[in-house]
């Protein structure tokens, strides 16, 4: 009983430990799958964005050459570029000596005309080809307050222009950023874009296989635990079942102790009366040798013996038919207190059956 108590107490903690690490493993699958989810759709959606835009862009390109596809921005500054080069951009760079339209490689100039004191060229935030080299260099960015007061310090050819994309020209033209959007910077937003979304692709992708990973191992962690916890609860089950069988086990084994207990006292009291008996067959014994020391002559005695034998024989008769009676009073006395004892050894016994079924019921309750 005691082993099964423990066996029951051993499992009882372990079926605790599995469902506490299941319901936490639960926990951790059911955030990994949320969070599985929740990066796959982040990077379906930049997918998707990144797809439409790319499509946009291939189907501006086309099959002209034109330098906007070999011009590089820093993300922020495509309005000031298109409002430096506007269409332009979407001009071919053309061989040398030709008669077709587009840009033309020249050499730089052997002193180049310096922007306003202060401002600082553009070319620090664009990469353009070598055939925009003569076209950038002339065009400087300059803070939307700035603009119009450097204007007049223009040299010829030059050109200021905002992070808005604001224009002014050494010729005294001007163009504020929200009259006309420069196509060409819409066009450079886009590849930015396409390039940003390509990246953040990457990354969202990346997140949502380690998402995916995690989700995968943990669900199988999962299962794992669920199986344990499965299992844990039949161990319980095979220990409650064993305390059970230990318990029936222990009621039995003191219910034969108690009758073996009720034969044990049947036999001691058995014994006791048989010692009796032998005590009292012993002092007669000595007061038949003390009479038979103590004899008259033998003919004298002989002749008593024979007057007493007819005495003696019908006082023999008499005690014969008493004792007859006597014993079988005795025998019936003897088997009625035997009877009464084991009467109250059975009452004793179901008593006790009677205690420990009240505690089993409460136990079972």
């Amino acid at each position: 009983m005691a082993e099964a108590g423990k066996a029951a107490e051993a499992a009882e903690a372990a079926l605790s430990a599995a469902d506490g690490a299941r319901a936490e493993a639960q926990a951790l699958e059911a955030k990994a799958r949320a969070e599985r989810s929740e990066a796959e759709g982040e990077a379906s959606a930049l997918h998707a964005e990144a797809a439409a835009l790319a499509r946009l862009v291939e189907r501006e390109t086309g099959d002209s050459a034109q330098v906007l596809d070999r011009v590089r921005v820093e993300p922020g500054y495509e309005a000031a570029l298109g409002a430096a080069l506007a269409d332009d951009l979407r001009a071919p760079e053309t061989g040398d000596g030709g008669t077709a339209s587009g840009w033309v490689r020249l050499p730089g100039y052997p002193t180049a005309q310096s922007l306003p004191e202060g401002v600082n060229a553009l070319t620090g935030h664009v990469t353009v080809p070598e055939v925009l080299a003569r076209r950038m260099s002339q065009v400087g960015l300059v803070p939307r307050v700035d603009g119009p007061g450097l204007q007049d310090m223009l040299k010829p050819g030059q050109r200021l222009v905002s992070i808005e994309g604001d224009l002014w020209r050494w010729d005294g033209f001007r163009a504020a950023a929200e009259d006309a959007p420069s196509a060409a910077a819409l066009r450079l937003q886009q590849i930015n874009r396409l390039v940003q979304l390509k990246r953040d692709l990457e990354e969202a992708t990346a997140r949502a296989e380690g998402a995916a990973r995690a989700h995968t191992v943990l669900s199988q962690r999962l299962v794992a635990l669920t199986r344990a916890d499965r299992e844990a609860r039949e161990y319980r089950r095979a220990a409650d079942l064993a305390v059970a069988e230990a318990s029936r086990r222990l009621s039995r084994a003191e219910a034969d102790r108690n009758i073996a207990d009720s034969k044990l006292a049947s036999q001691r009291l058995a014994v006791k009366r048989h010692e009796d008996e032998a005590t009292s067959a012993c002092a007669r014994a000595d007061e038949a040798r003390r009479v038979v020391a103590g004899l008259d002559d033998l003919d004298a005695a002989k002749a008593r013996v024979e007057e007493l034998r007819i005495t003696v024989e019908a006082a023999r008769m008499t005690m014969l038919t008493r004792r007859a009676a006597h014993d079988e009073l005795k025998r019936e006395g003897e088997a009625r207190a035997r009877r009464r004892q084991e009467i109250n050894g059975e009452i004793g016994k179901w008593q006790r059956r009677l205690e420990t079924a009240g505690k089993r019921m409460s136990e079972l309750e």
